[in-house]
Protein backbone atom coordinates (compact mmCIF):
# COMPACT_ATOMS: atom_id res chain seq x y z
CA UNK A 1 0.00 0.00 0.00
CA UNK A 2 2.63 2.97 -1.42
CA UNK A 3 0.67 6.31 -0.83
CA UNK A 4 2.22 9.74 -0.40
CA UNK A 5 2.71 9.52 3.50
CA UNK A 6 5.30 6.38 2.47
CA UNK A 7 7.00 8.87 0.07
CA UNK A 8 7.25 11.06 2.28
CA UNK A 9 8.85 9.24 4.91
CA UNK A 10 10.95 8.08 2.47
CA UNK A 11 12.43 11.36 1.50
CA UNK A 12 12.76 11.88 5.05
CA UNK A 13 14.28 9.07 5.45
CA UNK A 14 18.07 10.29 6.57
CA UNK A 15 17.05 13.30 8.63
CA UNK A 16 14.74 10.84 10.73
CA UNK A 17 18.27 8.63 10.98
CA UNK A 18 20.03 11.29 12.10
CA UNK A 19 17.47 12.52 14.95
CA UNK A 20 17.57 8.81 15.69
CA UNK A 21 21.25 8.66 15.97
CA UNK A 22 21.39 11.63 18.03
CA UNK A 23 18.89 10.51 20.59
CA UNK A 24 20.48 7.31 20.93
CA UNK A 25 23.52 9.40 21.98
CA UNK A 26 21.81 11.09 24.61
CA UNK A 27 20.06 7.92 26.10
CA UNK A 28 19.15 6.46 29.88
CA UNK A 29 15.97 5.04 29.65
CA UNK A 30 13.64 2.24 28.35
CA UNK A 31 10.65 3.03 26.39
CA UNK A 32 7.88 0.29 26.51
CA UNK A 33 5.83 2.17 23.90
CA UNK A 34 3.40 -0.39 21.36
CA UNK A 35 3.37 2.84 18.34
CA UNK A 36 2.51 -0.19 15.88
CA UNK A 37 -0.57 -1.87 14.73
CA UNK A 38 -0.97 -5.71 14.35
CA UNK A 39 -0.59 -5.43 10.77
CA UNK A 40 2.91 -6.68 9.69
CA UNK A 41 5.37 -4.88 7.46
CA UNK A 42 5.32 -6.48 4.02
CA UNK A 43 7.65 -8.69 2.30
CA UNK A 44 11.04 -6.91 1.35
CA UNK A 45 9.53 -3.62 2.75
CA UNK A 46 10.93 -1.12 5.17
CA UNK A 47 9.36 0.73 7.48
CA UNK A 48 10.00 3.57 10.24
CA UNK A 49 8.47 5.97 12.91
CA UNK A 50 9.10 8.64 15.29
CA UNK A 51 7.53 8.82 18.51
CA UNK A 52 7.37 10.35 21.98
CA UNK A 53 6.08 10.91 25.06
CA UNK A 54 7.25 11.79 28.82
CA UNK A 55 8.69 9.18 31.73
CA UNK A 56 8.07 9.65 35.27
CA UNK A 57 9.98 7.01 37.18
CA UNK A 58 11.96 5.82 40.14
CA UNK A 59 14.63 3.21 39.81
CA UNK A 60 15.85 1.14 42.77
CA UNK A 61 19.23 0.74 43.40
CA UNK A 62 19.49 -1.82 45.53
CA UNK A 63 19.16 -1.23 49.32
CA UNK A 64 20.81 1.97 49.50
CA UNK A 65 19.87 4.17 46.82
CA UNK A 66 17.62 5.46 44.22
CA UNK A 67 17.40 6.89 40.98
CA UNK A 68 14.57 9.68 39.65
CA UNK A 69 14.05 10.17 36.61
CA UNK A 70 11.81 12.57 34.63
CA UNK A 71 12.14 13.22 31.44
CA UNK A 72 10.36 13.48 27.89
CA UNK A 73 11.62 10.83 25.43
CA UNK A 74 11.80 10.82 21.71
CA UNK A 75 12.09 7.37 19.75
CA UNK A 76 12.80 6.02 16.40
CA UNK A 77 11.78 2.84 15.07
CA UNK A 78 12.51 0.52 12.30
CA UNK A 79 10.88 -2.78 10.95
CA UNK A 80 11.39 -4.81 8.13
CA UNK A 81 9.00 -7.77 6.45
CA UNK A 82 10.65 -10.94 6.07
CA UNK A 83 7.99 -12.23 5.00
CA UNK A 84 3.87 -11.57 4.67
CA UNK A 85 3.11 -12.27 8.23
CA UNK A 86 6.20 -12.20 10.01
CA UNK A 87 8.80 -8.78 10.08
CA UNK A 88 11.64 -8.12 13.03
CA UNK A 89 11.98 -4.34 14.53
CA UNK A 90 15.04 -2.10 15.79
CA UNK A 91 13.92 0.75 18.22
CA UNK A 92 16.03 3.27 19.52
CA UNK A 93 14.87 6.04 22.26
CA UNK A 94 16.65 9.38 23.28
CA UNK A 95 16.98 8.67 27.27
CA UNK A 96 18.36 5.64 26.17
CA UNK A 97 16.92 2.22 25.41
CA UNK A 98 17.38 -0.16 22.28
CA UNK A 99 15.63 -2.71 21.89
CA UNK A 100 14.81 -5.81 18.63
CA UNK A 101 11.60 -7.63 18.37
CA UNK A 102 9.89 -9.97 16.34
CA UNK A 103 6.16 -9.91 15.03
CA UNK A 104 4.14 -12.57 13.52
CA UNK A 105 0.40 -11.95 12.05
CA UNK A 106 -1.68 -14.40 13.41
CA UNK A 107 -5.51 -12.61 12.20
CA UNK A 108 -5.89 -10.66 8.75
CA UNK A 109 -3.40 -10.12 6.41
CA UNK A 110 -2.77 -6.24 5.14
CA UNK A 111 -5.91 -5.27 3.64
CA UNK A 112 -7.79 -6.42 6.44
CA UNK A 113 -10.37 -4.36 8.29
CA UNK A 114 -9.38 -6.19 11.89
CA UNK A 115 -5.64 -7.74 12.31
CA UNK A 116 -4.07 -9.44 15.63
CA UNK A 117 -0.28 -10.63 16.35
CA UNK A 118 2.01 -11.73 18.76
CA UNK A 119 5.46 -10.23 19.45
CA UNK A 120 8.65 -11.34 21.59
CA UNK A 121 11.03 -8.72 22.02
CA UNK A 122 14.12 -7.94 24.06
CA UNK A 123 15.65 -4.59 25.11
CA UNK A 124 18.64 -3.07 27.07
CA UNK A 125 19.08 0.13 28.94
CA UNK A 126 21.75 1.52 31.67
CA UNK A 127 21.49 4.46 34.09
CA UNK A 128 24.23 6.32 36.46
CA UNK A 129 23.85 8.38 39.38
CA UNK A 130 27.16 9.28 41.06
CA UNK A 131 28.88 6.04 42.12
CA UNK A 132 25.38 4.00 40.93
CA UNK A 133 24.73 2.04 37.87
CA UNK A 134 21.80 -0.04 36.84
CA UNK A 135 21.62 -1.93 33.63
CA UNK A 136 18.33 -3.59 32.65
CA UNK A 137 17.43 -6.53 30.84
CA UNK A 138 13.86 -6.59 29.43
CA UNK A 139 11.83 -9.73 27.81
CA UNK A 140 8.40 -8.86 26.25
CA UNK A 141 5.85 -10.80 24.85
CA UNK A 142 3.13 -8.25 22.99
CA UNK A 143 0.00 -8.87 21.49
CA UNK A 144 -1.49 -6.52 19.01
CA UNK A 145 -4.88 -6.01 18.36
CA UNK A 146 -5.82 -3.31 15.21
CA UNK A 147 -8.94 -2.30 13.36
CA UNK A 148 -8.35 0.08 10.05
CA UNK A 149 -11.16 1.95 9.13
CA UNK A 150 -9.44 3.34 6.35
CA UNK A 151 -5.89 3.44 4.80
CA UNK A 152 -4.94 6.33 6.43
CA UNK A 153 -6.17 5.48 10.06
CA UNK A 154 -5.82 2.73 12.46
CA UNK A 155 -7.12 2.23 16.07
CA UNK A 156 -5.36 -0.47 18.34
CA UNK A 157 -4.53 -1.70 21.61
CA UNK A 158 -0.93 -3.52 22.50
CA UNK A 159 -1.07 -4.96 25.90
CA UNK A 160 2.13 -7.26 26.87
CA UNK A 161 4.05 -8.97 29.52
CA UNK A 162 7.30 -7.64 30.56
CA UNK A 163 10.09 -9.55 32.39
CA UNK A 164 12.74 -6.86 33.73
CA UNK A 165 16.60 -8.35 35.25
CA UNK A 166 18.63 -4.97 37.00
CA UNK A 167 21.77 -5.56 37.21
CA UNK A 168 22.55 -2.87 40.24
CA UNK A 169 26.63 -1.52 40.86
CA UNK A 170 27.64 0.63 43.70
CA UNK A 171 31.18 1.81 43.40
CA UNK A 172 31.70 3.21 46.66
Amino acid sequence: MKNKYHKYAKKHFSSWMALGIIGWLLQSCMSMSTMQTARTTEKGELAYGLGGGYVKADISQGNSDTIRVKAPFVEIAGRYGISDRLDVGLKLTLIGSVGADVKYQLIGDHESKIAGSVGLGLAYFSIESGNSKSSMYDVMVPLYFSYHPTDWLSLYVGPKYAFRINSYKNEV
